[in-house]
């Protein structure tokens, strides 16, 4: 890391970031690697619960990264946390008709695995609502 305007380097990032700011960096590095490459074979992102260690702000600004790179990339992000579940269905809905998002849940376990829940996110057409 280097803040040319102070004049400041640091190779070890974990020296002045906190845990949730690292696995931040960590996320969002891997995005830019994925995003970076031009035609890949299969154009999708899987992250596995990556909301360990990171604190609500940056959380936010996780789910805004996802939103705003979702026409690139289809995600597939698992998660034990149910709001965090409910806050990806919200904030990674489709804008439009032709967009889909699926919501997949594995909702009890027995002997014969899980029992799947499959549920289609409904588009939101209007991405800006007024409040008075």
């Amino acid at each position: 890391m280097s803040d040319p305007i102070e004049g400041k380097k640091c190779e070890l990032p974990a020296a002045v970031l906190s845990s949730s700011q690292v696995n931040a960096l960590a996320v969002s590095v891997f995005l830019a690697l994925n995003i970076g490459i031009p035609n890949p074979p299969l154009p999708v992102a899987i992250l596995d619960d990556p909301l360990q260690s990171l604190d609500d702000i940056n959380l936010l600004g996780l789910v805004d990264l996802f939103r705003r790179t979702k026409d690139r990339r289809q995600f597939l992000v698992s998660t034990h946390d149910a709001r965090f579940g409910g806050l990806l269905s919200r904030k990674l809905r489709p804008g439009n008709e032709t967009g889909r998002t699926v919501v997949i849940e594995l909702d009890t376990w027995s002997r014969r695995g899980p029992t799947v829940v499959t549920r289609d996110v409904k588009c939101d057409p209007v991405p800006l609502r007024l409040v008075s």
